[in-house]
């Protein structure tokens, strides 16, 4: 890899180099969008950071490593309002109900104590009371003064 390298900084021909591929050798003005669907996210993201006019390598995708030539890098155009408009106003909204909804929990937990039931969250079943009687101890129950 690193002869290959060496090999296109000093000029070979790309072509002639490296093993077949069966997706596209070249991308041109391509979007992150299509590079992710073709290579992967992690190639998209090392690629990001490349530098441009010079050969540099390996950078890994879904496939395998590759030596890569960023020839130019130009900036997303600016997505105008009105096509974005439905998602703002959605995420606008959920974002509101979202603040809403936790000031009201934390209202209602000012208001109560809380506790929390171990036993049920673990799942154990609560344990019995153990009740001594006469009738299992051997000695006589106590009078109580509730003859019947």
């Amino acid at each position: 890899m690193k002869a290959a390298l060496v090999a296109l900084v000093g000029g070979a021909d790309d072509g002639q180099i490296g093993d077949s591929f069966l997706r596209e050798r070249e991308f041109t003005k391509a979007e992150a969008a299509d590079i992710i669907a073709a290579l992967g996210p992690e190639f998209a993201t090392n690629l990001s950071t490349l530098s441009v006019g010079t050969w540099q390598g390996p950078v890994a995708s879904t496939y395998g490593v590759h030596l890569v030539l960023v020839s130019e890098r130009t900036p997303a155009p600016a997505t105008a309002f009105e096509a974005v408009r439905d998602v703002v106003t959605r995420d606008l909204l959920d974002e509101r109900r979202v603040s809403v909804n936790r000031d009201l929990v934390q209202r209602l937990k000012a208001r109560y104590r809380i506790t929390i039931d171990e036993a049920a969250i673990t799942g154990a079943a609560p344990q019995p009371a153990v009740i001594s009687t006469a009738a299992n101890s051997g000695t006589p129950a106590p009078n109580t003064g509730n003859a019947q």
